[in-house]
């Protein structure tokens, strides 16, 4: 019975410092101040399309009580607020340069802050402009955000910090020319980074969109989009003999493992392959589609071959196929890494081996991001038709 009670009372303890810590944590909030737009969230964050032309959103700052007297707020760009983002979400996101955004009020007016006025709990808005980004940020592939905290600027509010910034991520309309691939005008050789490479890991991707997939077992087979031509094999391709030509498949370290999806022909996808040592993952789309056990083969290139790589270069090959955004690394990149640059790439990334944007807009060579485009490394057989305008995420 003592043992009985001891427990109890160390259950009724335990219970009530539980509901003691709950009542001070969620206790309602009173006369703080948050930006609206978090919903008092930590991290809150919000994507920004940004395409040709100038953007705007709407921030407003918020009170849990109406105010008895005039209060005001500045809000201004904060870098750890960013870096702590980044940290929070393994993201890598670059602070937005002062010159590609502007904060005004309503009217169009620049301003650095607002007030809320006597017994109103709500800020009139404040209108974020976000400009287009330029080109010299396109072409680096890295990843733009903004990062806006706000601060009582009469010290008469307190702010509840979690709340008080809001990260605003530029998502750049991926939109550019691409080539039309067939097997007339396959690419029959493509170069890496020059130099000797081995490796167990790697990852290798691309967007691509075909007119034409087999319907059925066995039609319009060994549509291959890749084919890595060091030491150890990586095909991939569209069907095979025994399986519907609408499936992608991978041949490697003497297996092979199909996708679980069927694709759509005039469709874009995002596809990446990735090996981790013993094994092999397929994304589409950035979501994990299927997984294959491998044995950790080293697979090798060797400068001074004629080839690291070729796409589409067989008689099998019927499509018409646009690629864009192709990256081969020699390390496993995981879901997250895909997810946030499935349309653009930082080509300082370490581990890329080669990256190929496919937007050149004429001719048949192209140019290796990672080599600041100095010199073609890739060559088509004869020269493809170019599409312009081309938004690869397959959005409207």
């Amino acid at each position: 019975m003592k043992q009985f009670l001891l427990y109890t009372a160390a259950a009724l303890t335990l219970l009530g410092t539980l509901s003691a810590c709950q009542d001070a944590e969620y206790s309602p909030l009173t006369g703080r101040g948050y930006i609206s737009q978090t919903q008092t969230r930590s991290f809150a964050s919000q994507v920004v399309t940004v395409g040709h032309t100038a953007v705007t959103t709407d921030m407003n700052i918020r009170v849990s009580d109406p105010v008895t007297e005039d209060v005001s707020f500045k809000v201004a760009s904060n870098a750890k607020a960013l870096e702590a983002y980044n940290a929070r979400y393994s993201t890598n996101y670059v602070l937005l340069d002062e010159t590609q955004y502007s904060i005004t009020d309503s009217e169009g007016n620049p301003v650095s802050g607002v007030s809320i006025a006597k017994d109103q709990n709500m800020s009139p808005s404040l209108r974020i402009q976000i400009n287009p980004m330029t080109e010299q940020m396109q072409e680096s592939g890295q990843k733009y955000a903004l990062a806006l905290t706000a601060t009582s600027a009469d010290g008469k509010v307190p702010m509840i910090e979690s709340a008080s910034s809001m990260v605003y991520i530029l998502d750049r309309i991926p939109i550019q020319p691409v080539p039309v691939i067939n097997y007339s005008t396959a690419i029959d050789r493509g170069k890496f980074n020059g130099k000797a490479e081995s490796f167990t890991q790697w990852t290798w991707e691309t967007n691509v969109n075909m007119d034409l997939l087999g319907e059925g077992i066995g039609q319009l087979n060994n549509q291959y989009i890749f084919n890595f031509d060091g030491s150890g094999e990586i095909y991939i391709r569209f069907g095979d003999a025994p399986i519907d030509g609408r499936v992608l498949q991978i041949k490697t370290q003497g297996t092979q493992m199909n996708s679980q999806m069927m694709f759509s022909k005039n469709t874009w996808y995002h596809i990446a392959f990735v090996c981790t040592g013993n094994q092999v993952l397929l994304y589409v789309n950035g979501q994990l589609d299927n997984t294959l056990d491998v044995g950790g083969e080293t697979y090798l290139i060797t400068p001074g071959s004629e080839a690291d790589f070729s796409m589409c270069n067989t008689t099998y090959f019927r499509a018409n196929a646009m690629f864009a955004e192709m990256r081969f690394w020699n390390v496993a990149r995981s879901q997250a890494e895909i997810q946030n640059n499935m349309y653009s790439c930082d080509p300082t990334t370490p581990g890329l081996l080669c990256y190929f944007r496919f937007n050149e807009g004429k001719g048949g060579v192209f140019y290796d991001a990672t080599w600041n485009n100095e010199e073609p490394r890739a060559w088509t057989k004869a020269k493809p038709s170019w599409r312009d305008d081309v938004r690869i995420d397959g959005k409207e």
